[in-house]
């Protein structure tokens, strides 16, 4: 495996920093410093020009939604508009900016020649957060590790965590150590690569540095970055190293075109070149980890199973080796079917391997073979699902209790409902309380083995079927219907329209009635109903049309309660 050139030879310039913003890859440099966005393919495109004389863009940091770039000789930030550069901040105290951090929504950088701590306002200026430590010259590689922050001082080789007002030094020098380049996380703990080629861990207990790589000769490492689980590293003589976990570097990739700043893209390691045109500076390399996945289908069924597996490892190995878990085969093709004779759960491997890179991934109980249920008269194994159901309630009552009725066939073992409200159940037949009235998907979900179905219904409980109108006046109350328009009066009162949006429609309506009184009378005219009874139920019918109404009156209440849908609700009492 190697490092794969994916932008060319810039003229004269080197990457100095890369950044991932707006899901793109972003590169400053130097002698220009201006800032380069990458194609995607195989190039730079230049989007922003130098500024103010400014030559090294040495750090590059996304922040609030914008990208900021520190430069190296003159201290300055700035931040880009999407076409240029604009100056946010000046050089304070004669600082270099060498690298840049976000801790606790503000913007670091951390400097050249006095190592100090520097704080941007957001209004135009540096400000001093913690001063310079004793001995050190710079301050490198700002980094946030268990939400606190911490950089490195050179040349004393120390750890240094901000206290708020200061850097105070938590481990010494490790050996001769004397530059640590670039801190990661990486674990839960804080790594540093020095300028000797250790591999440098933090123990927090003990507040000290211990090796965990010793250098393997290729000079100084300049960067870190973890990704798939693996942490890397690059020297300037232009080695890829990754670390075993353990106790050593192993070299991934021979040298190439001095490799400096490092970053994760899309879970491939980027690096940028430096050292001029003559040794390839500004060029744009990739690299993809070797990574091994895979998938499997069917995850569970009745033995003899066979399951069919897909290699989704990345950068395609040389050799590839699986384990299914029940001890009796493995394989070495590429995407591999394996029948599973017994019941059981089974755990299953896959190794790959490409030139000296090995990757395992291994999913724990991941395979299920069951034993075949049979048909209690018949013997046989159903082997077919039809997930079903019914529900029953009260769509008018205001009481929103639904009972559920599974109708599954094909002898389901397992179950699962979503009543359509956030809330599920595991029981064959369950009751649900609907919190308010509302239009809910229901969904049954049945399965045994890898059998499986699902069926969906709908649970309809319409806030605005029933109407409240309070009216005044004595109980004797009448109802009326004219021009396509339903309405109260109440004895000394005014006609109340209830309903004339809901039955002003063409065309003539026939109008029933029935009441809760035996005998009672009710004149038949254009006042539709008259009495003193204690309700009135009404129906109204469009001859021309399938719409009805419902519409009650409770005079004894002095409530009109109308439903402005179905007629055929089961209570509207």
């Amino acid at each position: 495996m190697a490092w794969i050139e994916v932008a060319g030879i810039l003229d004269n310039q080197n990457i100095y920093s890369l950044c991932v913003f707006n899901n793109k890859l972003y590169g400053g440099s130097s002698p220009a410093g201006q800032l380069f966005e990458w194609n995607g393919i195989d190039g730079w495109t230049k989007v922003a020009d130098q500024l103010d004389g400014q030559i090294t863009i040495h750090a590059l940091c996304a922040f609030k939604g914008k990208l900021y770039g520190g430069t190296l000789r003159g201290g300055k930030l700035f931040e880009w508009n999407e076409t240029e550069w604009i100056e946010v901040a000046d050089q304070y105290d004669g600082q270099s900016i060498d690298s840049l951090c976000v801790f606790n929504n503000k913007l670091y950088a951390s400097t050249l020649y006095q190592a100090m701590l520097l704080e941007w306002d957001e209004d135009g200026a540096w400000i001093m957060a913690a001063g310079n430590p004793v001995g050190a010259s710079t301050l490198h590689s700002l980094c946030v590790f268990n939400e606190k922050l911490y950089g490195t001082g050179d040349p004393t080789g120390k750890l240094y965590e901000f206290s708020g007002t200061e850097m105070i030094e938590v481990a010494p020098m490790y050996d001769s150590e004397m530059v640590i380049y670039s801190l990661c996380v990486f674990n839960n703990k804080l790594y540093g690569v020095g300028y000797y080629g250790s591999l440098l861990e933090w123990d927090e207990d003990n507040l000290l540095w211990k090796s965990v790589a010793s250098s393997i000769g290729v000079g100084a490492l300049t960067s870190a970055c973890v990704v798939y689980g693996v942490l890397y590293s690059t020297a300037p003589a232009g080695h890829l190293l990754a670390w075993n976990g353990t106790d050593s570097w192993i070299i991934i990739c021979d040298p190439v075109a001095y490799p400096w700043p490092m970053c994760v893209f899309n879970n491939k390691l980027y690096s940028g070149t430096i050292y001029g045109y003559e040794y390839g500076g500004g060029k744009l390399l990739e690299y993809t980890p070797l990574n091994a996945d895979f998938t499997a289908s069917p995850l569970i069924g009745y033995s003899p199973l066979t399951v069919d597996f897909t290699n989704l490892s990345s950068e395609v190995p040389t050799t590839w080796d699986w384990t299914f878990g029940d001890g009796n085969y493995n394989s070495v093709d590429y995407n591999p079917s394996h029948t599973y004779l017994v019941d059981g759960t089974y755990t299953v491997s896959l190794t790959i391997n490409k030139d000296i890179n090995t990757d395992i991934d291994t999913k724990a109980d991941y395979i299920v073979a069951q034993q075949a249920p049979s048909d209690s008269t018949s013997g046989t194994i159903s082997v077919f699902m039809n997930a079903d159901f019914t529900s029953s309630y009260n769509q008018y009552s205001g009481n929103f209790n639904v009972h559920f009725t599974n109708l599954t066939q094909g002898t389901p073992t397992n179950y699962l409902w979503d009543f359509g409200d956030g809330y599920t159940s595991v029981s064959t037949n369950p009751v649900h309380r609907y919190a308010t009235a509302g239009y809910y998907r229901v969904s049954l979900a049945a399965w045994r083995g890898s059998f499986d179905d699902t069926a969906t219904g709908i649970v309809d409980f319409r806030e605005n079927r029933v109407r409240h109108r309070q009216l005044s006046g004595p109980i004797r109350t009448g109802l009326y219907m004219e021009n396509g328009r339903l309405g109260v009066k109440v004895t000394g009162g005014s006609w109340i329209n209830l309903m004339s949006r809901d039955l002003n429609y063409n065309g003539p309506w026939q109008v029933s009635y029935t009441m809760d009184t035996p005998n009672a009378s009710i004149p038949h005219q254009c006042v539709l109903g008259r009495s003193y009874a204690s309700s009135l139920l009404v129906t109204a019918d469009s001859v021309s049309s399938d719409r009805a109404k419902d519409y009650k009156i409770n005079t004894e209440r002095r409530t009109a309660v109308f439903y402005n849908e179905d007629k055929y609700a089961d209570d509207k009492s």
